[in-house]
């Protein structure tokens, strides 16, 4: 679940679920996939919420609608954060981890195999990942 406000909540799930809360009432919001269930939920504002899900599965709401957006990868994506809409990450099965520069998402090596399922940080220069097997790591340039 992510929220902006008490009036602009979004959850995630099975078969490409999400819903919204207006502030009295969850209404279901179409995702455009029915397939992969989804597993977390981030934006930067109401206007600007991106989803995650198995097999690689990035969705991104632009205020009116959600689209998917090319992830590179067949991972499954578990986790989803950012420090602003220019700076978002995702992380996932096989030491996944992925940064979105307000353009695209590339790669970062996490020198694990092992299955990421949340990230946060403080700011674009201190990231943190959790996973599999008590995995910690940390990004600091």
């Amino acid at each position: 679940m992510w929220g902006s406000g008490p009036s602009d909540v979004w959850a995630v799930g099975v078969g490409g679920t999400i819903l919204r809360w207006n502030g009295s009432a969850w209404t279901g919001v179409s995702s455009g996939t029915r397939t992969p269930p989804l597993y977390d939920v981030w934006g930067s504002e109401p206007s600007d919420v991106w989803a995650v899900g198995v097999v690689g599965t990035i969705m991104r709401w632009n205020g009116s609608a959600w689209a998917g957006v090319s992830s590179g990868t067949t991972h499954d994506l578990a986790g989803v954060w950012g420090s602003g809409p220019s700076d978002v990450w995702a992380v996932g099965g096989g030491g996944t981890i992925l940064r979105w520069n307000g353009s695209a998402w590339a790669g970062i090596s996490s020198g694990t195999m092992m299955g990421l399922s949340g990230v946060w940080g403080s700011g674009p220069s201190d990231v943190w990942a959790v996973g599999e097997g008590g995995a910690i790591l940390r990004y600091r340039p």
